[in-house]
């Protein structure tokens, strides 16, 4: 998204060059003096604008892909563990296993295995979503920030 709202800047730069003078105008000796100068500017500005972004937005994919690793690491780890990890924002892990066996088992020493494995997973699971909510935030602001950077390119002084 910050990549084009820079590039609808540069393209509205490039429209005002082009609209200062038909394409199938002739070159004059006046429009040399006057205008062109300003035109070539224009277009290096552009020109350098485009340099810039395509290095942040390479660096940026650098940056984020070493931080997505381990985070794709940790939901394999989490599922290899038996937990589920949704698929939409991927910070959410719940214990699918069916507890409803507590409901029907009589052996008193059992039913508290099985309500303490129960609600270790949970605690786990807990903790698991904590750390992916977390590393999830880290990389959003990498994101943030790199956006930022390259919608800053089109308030930048001229160079």
């Amino acid at each position: 998204m910050a990549a084009c709202q820079v590039l609808d800047d540069l393209l509205g730069q490039a429209r005002a060059v082009a609209a200062q003078v038909p394409a199938d105008a002739p070159i004059t000796l006046s429009y040399i003096e006057n205008q062109m100068g300003d035109e070539i500017e224009t277009l290096r500005v552009i020109s350098v604008t485009l340099t810039r972004m395509a290095d942040l937005m390479n660096e940026a994919e650098d940056v984020i892909y070493e931080r997505r690793q381990p985070f794709i690491r940790l939901i394999g780890r989490i599922e290899s563990a038996g937990y589920a990890v949704d698929t939409d924002t991927f910070t959410t892990v719940t214990d699918p296993r069916d507890w409803s066996v507590l409901d029907s088992i009589d052996d008193p020493g059992v039913h508290v295995v099985l309500a303490a494995d129960k609600i270790a997973r949970a605690e786990q699971a807990a903790l698991y979503q904590q750390r992916l909510q977390r590393m999830d935030a880290a990389i959003n602001r990498i994101e943030a920030d790199y956006a930022q950077k390259i919608r800053d390119l089109t308030h930048q002084p001229r160079v």
